[in-house]
């Protein structure tokens, strides 16, 4: 059984849901995942982004790098705050990143390569 990229990409996009019911703060009050905007769109998008994988769009790359400017934003804005991410938005941000790369870079790699064909005049 060969394990293709866009495979590797829908379980990353899984990841991406499966974060959402995990903390993304830490300290007493942790906060899951759907329990703010961030991650209720971001879990809309994953979940699409699965759909567009499963029916072979090509730029569905698009769908796993705006879950990853999302939770990326989420990720970087909780940073310096006292109630730091979470272990759910660590994971989140991992998997957006993975899924994202791994579906540019097979949208690159499955072009064919056969050369123009030549418009000869016989």
């Amino acid at each position: 059984m060969i394990v293709t990229r866009k495979r590797v990409a829908q379980l990353a996009a899984a990841a991406i849901v499966a974060a959402m019911f995990l903390p993304w703060e830490t300290g007493a009050g942790a906060v899951r995942g759907l329990d703010v905007d961030e991650g209720r769109i971001a879990l809309v998008v994953a979940l699409v982004t699965i759909v567009l994988i499963q029916i072979g769009w090509r730029p569905a790359w698009m769908g796993a790098g705006f879950a990853l400017a999302i939770v990326g934003r989420r990720l970087l804005t909780t940073l310096g705050d006292d109630p730091g991410p979470g272990t759910g938005l660590w994971m989140a941000a991992a998997a957006a990143l993975a899924a994202t790369a791994l579906l540019f870079v097979d949208m690159f790699t499955t072009i064919d390569r056969r050369p123009p064909e030549s418009s000869g005049d016989g």
